[in-house]
């Protein structure tokens, strides 16, 4: 798990006239790249062991502009922990502001 702030990440206007968000990482191994998310989802998850419901956070995404291999990011669960990690403070600070529209 990695341990991001909003000093980590930027909101950047990437492409005109979309509706979905991008962000450009600012720190750690994958600093400069770009990308744009798609559709979000969570499922929920019984956890057999506790009893409990637990949520897993589905998410698509664009890598739009990196320094690093295109395909070397695609295929690192490293990179794809970073992100649900970052979407998740940025889900959970629009939240805490405020600042968040579910659907149209």
């Amino acid at each position: 798990m990695y341990n991001i702030s909003r000093y980590d990440y930027e909101r950047v206007s990437f492409k005109e006239d979309s509706d979905h968000d991008s962000f450009k990482i600012l720190t750690g191994q994958f600093a400069g790249t770009i990308v744009t998310f798609g559709r979000l989802s969570l499922e929920e998850i019984n956890n057999n062991n506790t009893k409990e419901l637990e949520g897993r956070l589905s998410f698509e995404y664009e890598i739009e502009k990196s320094p690093m291999e295109r395909l070397e990011l695609q295929e690192s669960p490293a990179f794809e922990n970073y992100l649900g990690d970052m979407l998740t403070h940025i889900i959970e600070t629009a939240f805490e502001d405020g600042q968040y529209k579910i659907g149209d």
